[in-house]
């Protein structure tokens, strides 16, 4: 049995590696590839290809988080973090290895989303490792396909 416990607030994707994100109000998820029309599903993200090789379906981020960065006195735009999905109220840093459901589409936790310098240096905002370390959001692997939908609820087993 599943427990709402949040919601998705915000989607966005990218086509390429270093392109703005395009803010989306659904998109539809291709298990095992992603968001359709961003980078990782298409296998054009920056990180695609690193190792160790990782599911980089999605990424997820707190709007919690970003809330926080502000507190501490750095201003961020949720777009700026390249995190596909904004979540509120659904705290992300325990879901390694966990499943849950967005709508009606599963994923699994698969990492933590160590703040790295790319999305400070897109943004050219060389504080963006300090603004978000502890908080940089979850990788995912999308289990199953369907659409996601801003202010779908979030449910953990």
């Amino acid at each position: 049995m599943f427990v709402s416990t949040g919601k998705l607030v915000q989607i966005f994707t990218a086509p390429r590696a270093g392109v703005p994100m395009v803010k989306r109000l659904q998109a539809q998820v291709i298990a095992g590839a992603g968001l359709a029309e961003d980078r990782y599903a298409l296998d054009l993200g920056a990180f695609s290809h690193s190792a160790p090789l990782v599911a980089r379906h999605v990424s997820l981020i707190e709007r919690e988080a970003i809330s926080r960065s502000v507190q501490l006195g750095f201003f961020f735009w949720s777009w700026e973090t390249r995190r596909n999905l904004v979540v509120a109220n659904f705290s992300l840093n325990d879901l390694i290895g966990k499943e849950f459901l967005i709508g009606e589409v599963l994923f699994l936790g698969v990492e933590l989303c160590a703040p790295c310098d790319r999305p400070g240096h897109l943004c050219s905002r060389p504080d963006f490792k300090e603004a978000f370390e502890n908080r940089g959001g979850l990788r995912a692997a999308a289990l199953t396909s369907g659409t996601i939908t801003v202010f779908d609820p979030i449910r953990l087993a």
